[in-house]
């Protein structure tokens, strides 16, 4: 599984680490919000890792 949220939103980003989510890298101008061209962090999680913390 993989999510994005902006470089910028810090409570989205820490939730994803808490559910165990590791940074994978940035997409830079990955989204167009607003008319502007927004950086995103992306983050990743394997099957194996989701079933490990079960």
């Amino acid at each position: 599984v993989e999510a994005a949220c902006l470089v910028h939103n810090d409570p989205s980003s820490k939730l994803l680490l808490k559910l165990g989510f590791r940074e994978e890298g940035l997409a830079r101008q990955f989204l167009c919000i607003d008319g502007r061209w927004q950086d995103h962090r992306t983050f990743g999680i394997l099957h194996t890792e989701h079933l490990a913390q079960i």
